[in-house]
């Protein structure tokens, strides 16, 4: 089950994210493309931030 952003851990523990491309904005409805799981973790470099590799998107959920 997602859990709110807020609550993710940030001590570099591999988790999924849940990601939204910007675009999904303009999809129909029912349109997953524009949203994607990616493994991604914490990094405290330059002010710290998710990092992970796929699509491009804004985390709007995680899982373990």
């Amino acid at each position: 089950m997602f859990q709110p952003m807020d609550t993710a851990p940030k001590d570099g523990t591999e988790v999924l994210l849940l990601l939204e491309h910007q675009f999904a904005q303009y999809a129909a409805p029912n349109d997953d493309r524009w949203i994607a799981e990616v493994r991604a973790h914490w990094i405290d470099f330059n002010g710290g931030g998710w990092t992970w590799h796929g699509m491009s998107g804004n985390p709007i959920a995680w899982r373990f």
